[in-house]
């Protein structure tokens, strides 16, 4: 304790001294860190309720969860349904300003669409 509170205001010798103290047996016993009563699996209290997409998570149909996706649910939707559409309907020829209409987008979101692809 007394060198954390005071070791800022301690001589360059007072350091090494205590340095030195340091390294003879018995006279700093380590520290023990406790684990968080949480941190285990075992302390988590968990329940498999599911969300939208399934009942329960191990039967969710969804290669990723929903949680840890970026942009959650709507993210998921977008790169796996709206997006393929947006290449398709691009590569038959229609404009950036028909495909933001047809699917309620700006036209920065068409072109962020066709990048990502």
């Amino acid at each position: 304790m007394f060198r954390t509170l005071f070791a800022p205001m301690l001589t360059p010798w007072c350091r090494i001294w205590l340095m030195i103290q340091a390294v003879k047996p018995g006279y700093m016993q380590p520290i023990v860190r406790r684990t968080r009563y949480d941190a285990l699996p075992e302390g988590a209290d968990w329940r498999d309720d599911g969300c939208e997409v399934a009942p329960h998570c191990l039967e969710c149909p969804l290669e990723r969860c929903r949680y840890e996706a970026p942009g959650g649910l709507r993210g998921l939707l977008n790169s796996t349904v709206r997006d393929p559409q947006i290449i398709i309907l691009r590569a038959e020829g229609a404009s950036i300003h028909t495909i933001a209409k047809r699917f309620g987008l700006s036209r920065r979101s068409v072109w962020r669409a066709l990048v990502k692809a």
